[in-house]
């Protein structure tokens, strides 16, 4: 009798913990003055209350409430658990799950890396979305009476949209365009300027069938910016087609309210990854409490990579995240004209590369308010900022106190976590516990320069370009020219022919930070290759 009454009590309990979560889980979905930088804290707070989480999140599946949807699909991100693809598999073949909620899977499953044109997929697709237009309808209505009032949600619908097959992709794009709904034109705008020819193509095509001066409006600005000339010569059509239709341009104001004025420019620190955050606010007309902000994710060699904006930022805000930003990753205040450099060199490694640009900056670079943001490659001007570069090519004093660098913040991340490194790192331990001597170090140089060639020497071009920009950023900043120099004479005699990889003093170092701490993680029992892989 006991035991029974144990286990009646322990069902209990889990019904309650899961109304519960769940209770609280929906009272966040519709909390409408929740701040960008709180929600992921609640979602954090609701992932951390236990065991029964994972099965409350994934029996909101089998909602049709699209706010719930919503912080649904960022929770299972931020859960970072890849168990939970297989029950997110089931459920898109599921008849039981409404496809709505379908929709809204597709985004988190890319984030875990399934790829969904896969042609073993594709098959679960089509039965997952039996109804296709149909729900695409349904989150059309909904969202046209929406979308143009709200950013927020017009990032939602550009992220998840890169993330989408591409032929759901057009389905997406027709489902708007065939409205003819002048509440449309923002959205296809925006599509316009996605890297994706085929449905920017398309977007371009449906904006010459809304019969209406703010389209043609649309049209007109899109052809002052670049783009692919299947693209340019699409919108030349739609215009033309409006205008022999006796539609011309509307006057009306720019679609994304511009800023009044330059606010605060920040920069994090370059990661030996080769990444950085730019953020850039602005004050906003007559409220001197908000501010419009954008943060920008930029790889030295790939561009840009994420993309994040908001029209309206409390300024604590705003300040709570830079000092968070400062606190975890170092940064400092740059000049706007120096971000404007850095994107539009970002902007060129996208093209060149190949690299998509994330399709929320399509959005948000409004806040630019007509700066050039053409791609131009960023080459800083040595001779200009008063560096001599002949004279440091030579200079191997200062290259030997390139070793030092490591000391600086702007280095203190610089190390390799791949799992080669720690596979090198077991080695040279097993190394030290069988030799000693003369032969021990012959023994680690050999290994030192197998691990040069192996790890670093495919990062020669990254890690030369990371050097340049913080040298570059270091003159910029007003910090110590001296730096600066040792970190452009390192760049510059990076597989120069004059210094083996392995003796190159940064690269020395760089070996040593990274051998360091795999070090001290192998000796925590970590395993670099099986914990990397999972």
């Amino acid at each position: 009798m006991q035991d029974k009454m144990r286990s009646t009590t322990a069902i209990d309990y889990t019904i309650r913990e899961r109304r519960l979560i769940r209770e609280a889980f929906e009272a966040l979905a519709h909390k409408t003055d929740i701040r960008v930088i709180d929600l992921d804290d609640k979602i954090e707070q609701l992932l951390a209350r236990g065991s029964q989480v994972k099965p409350v999140l994934l029996s909101l599946l089998h909602s049709t409430d699209e706010a719930i949807l919503v912080l649904l699909t960022l929770a299972l991100e931020s859960m970072d658990d890849p168990t939970i693809v297989e029950p997110l598999l089931q459920a898109l073949r599921d008849p039981t799950v409404p496809e709505i909620a379908k929709l809204y899977l597709l985004p988190v499953l890319e984030y875990y890396d399934v790829d969904l044109e896969d042609p073993r997929l594709m098959a679960a697709l089509s039965e997952a979305f039996d109804n296709l237009d149909y729900i695409l309808e349904r989150s059309t209505t909904h969202m046209l009476e929406t979308l143009n009032e709200d950013d927020e949600s017009l990032n939602f619908v550009l992220e998840s949209f890169q993330e989408l097959p591409s032929e759901v992709r057009l389905a997406f794009v027709r489902q708007f365009g065939e409205t003819q709904d002048e509440r449309a034109v923002r959205l296809l705008s925006l599509l316009v300027r996605t890297d994706d020819i085929d449905s920017a193509c398309e977007a371009a095509r449906y904006l010459g069938r809304i019969r209406s001066p703010r389209a043609a409006r649309a049209l007109k600005l899109l052809l002052t910016e670049p783009h692919p000339s299947e693209v340019t010569t699409q919108i030349k059509r739609s215009l033309q087609r409006l205008r022999l239709m006796s539609i011309a341009p509307s006057c009306e104001g720019n679609e994304h309210p511009l800023p009044a004025s330059v606010y605060m420019v920040n920069s994090s620190y370059i990661d030996s990854a080769g990444y950085r955050v730019l953020w850039i606010a602005w004050n906003v007309s007559g409220d001197d409490s908000v501010l419009s902000a954008i943060s920008l994710m930029l790889h030295s060699e790939t561009g840009i990579q994420d993309c994040f904006g908001t029209a309206r930022m409390d300024k604590q805000e705003f300040h709570e995240l830079m000092q968070a930003m400062f606190e975890e990753a170092g940064g400092f205040p740059i000049e706007y004209e120096y971000a404007l450099v850095l994107i539009r060199d970002a902007l060129w490694c996208n093209h060149t590369c190949h690299q998509s640009i994330p399709p929320e900056f399509a959005l948000w670079k409004d806040l630019f308010a007509g700066q050039e943001l053409s791609p131009q490659r960023y080459e800083p001007d040595w001779e200009e900022m008063g560096l001599d570069v002949p004279t440091l090519q030579a200079d191997d004093e200062l290259l030997e106190k390139s070793y030092e660098l490591h000391n600086y913040d702007e280095f203190a991340g610089w190390f390799d976590q791949s799992a080669a490194t720690y596979d090198y790192c077991a080695e040279m331990l097993a190394l030290l516990e069988r030799h000693q001597g003369q032969i021990l170090e012959e023994l680690i140089d050999l290994l030192l320069e197998r691990y040069a060639m192996g790890v670093f020497e495919a990062k020669v071009s990254l890690i030369r370009r990371n050097l340049e920009l913080v040298a570059d950023m270091l003159i910029r900043a007003g910090k110590s020219h001296e730096l600066a120099q040792m970190a452009l004479v390192a760049a510059l005699q990076l597989n120069n022919g004059q210094v083996a990889l392995h003796h190159h003093p940064f690269i020395e170092r760089m070996m040593e930070e990274s051998l360091d701490f795999a070090e001290v993680n192998i000796l925590h029992g970590f395993n670099g290759q099986l914990d990397l892989e999972e």
